[in-house]
């Protein structure tokens, strides 16, 4: 009898954030930097059945990229925290890339298309971002507005 994918990511999520508890204050010392017990616990995991895929011994990818989409937002919602205000514009480059990112992790390769085409936002964003005093102030006022907090 095989063991549920879901139950064991549950149970490695749950035993990894006790053992981050445990060890959280001095690991942040080692490596100044805090640490978020719950992210460690989830990417840990994910990292981990990523691992076990690769090699076969686990089959569930819509499992890991789960886990994955949740470090993900995580990491986004990270770097919008410490991002200044005037940088919120690149929102949807950066979550669009991470995204990327993780399926091109999870399927083992990356798509040139894909790539062109996020390199297109990015470069439409800077545009943006560039001239906002000069014509486009009301398109990057609504870029940076659009996801506070509401």
């Amino acid at each position: 009898m095989t063991m549920d994918p879901i139950l064991i990511a549950v149970i490695s999520i749950t035993t990894v954030f006790v053992a981050m508890l445990l060890v959280k204050k001095a690991l942040e010392r080692l490596i100044k930097h805090p640490l978020c017990a719950i992210c460690v616990a989830v990417s840990v995991t994910w990292l981990t059945l990523l691992a076990l895929n690769i090699i076969g011994a686990f089959d569930d990818k819509v499992l890991i990229a789960l886990l994955m989409g949740q470090t993900i937002i995580g990491l986004y919602y990270l770097i919008e925290q410490k991002a200044a205000e005037q940088l919120m514009v690149f929102r949807l480059p950066l979550l669009l890339t991470l995204t990327a990112a993780g399926y091109s992790i999870i399927i083992g390769r990356h798509s040139y298309t894909t790539m062109g085409f996020l390199a297109v936002v990015w470069g439409a964003f800077l545009v943006i971002f560039a001239f906002k005093d000069r014509g486009t102030r009301a398109w990057f006022n609504r870029a940076v507005e659009c996801c506070k907090r509401w």
